[in-house]
C-alpha cells in the first residue's frame, strides 16, 4: 500500500520559514496573527502553526543565515489583522488600502507588515 504524500491537515505547499528565534516567531504568530502551534520537535528548533486552514513550518538556522519568507493571506478584515500584528511587534511596510487583486481585478483591502523575524507578510480581504 502507498504511503499517502500530504501529511494530515497539510496543503500542497507548506511555507518553511527558517529564521533566528523561531519560537519568538511562533509567539508572534499566535499572539498577532491567530496562529495555532499544531508541533514543536523536543529540540524546541522546529514548529508547524496552523494559519486559517494553512500550515506554516518554522525553523531555528544558523548566524549566518538570514530570514527570508513572504506569505500571502487572505483574512476576513485586512485592517484588524495590520493593526494586530502591529501592536505585537510588527513594523509596517505597506499600510491597508484597496487594491485591484485576484481574478477580475477586484478590489481588496490589503496591507504588509515585516515580522520581527524579517518576514514579509501580506493581507488582503474584503473591503
Amino acid at each position: 500500500m502507498a504511503s499517502k504524500p500530504i501529511r494530515e491537515g497539510f496543503q500542497s505547499v507548506v511555507p518553511f520559514l527558517s529564521v533566528q528565534a523561531a519560537a519568538s516567531l511562533v509567539e508572534f504568530l499566535c499572539a498577532g496573527l491567530g496562529a495555532k502551534q499544531t508541533f514543536e520537535s523536543k529540540s524546541g528548533t522546529h514548529f508547524e502553526v496552523k494559519i486559517g486552514d494553512s500550515m506554516v513550518m518554522i525553523g531555528d538556522v544558523g548566524d549566518q543565515t538570514p530570514a527570508t519568507g513572504q506569505l500571502f493571506m487572505y483574512v476576513e478584515d485586512a485592517d484588524a489583522s495590520y493593526k494586530r500584528a502591529i501592536q505585537v511587534g510588527a513594523t509596517s511596510i505597506m499600510e491597508p488600502s484597496l487594491r485591484p487583486w485576484g481574478e477580475g481585478e477586484e478590489l481588496l483591502l490589503a496591507a504588509g507588515v515585516k515580522d520581527p523575524s524579517g518576514n514579509l507578510w501580506f493581507f488582503a480581504g474584503p473591503k
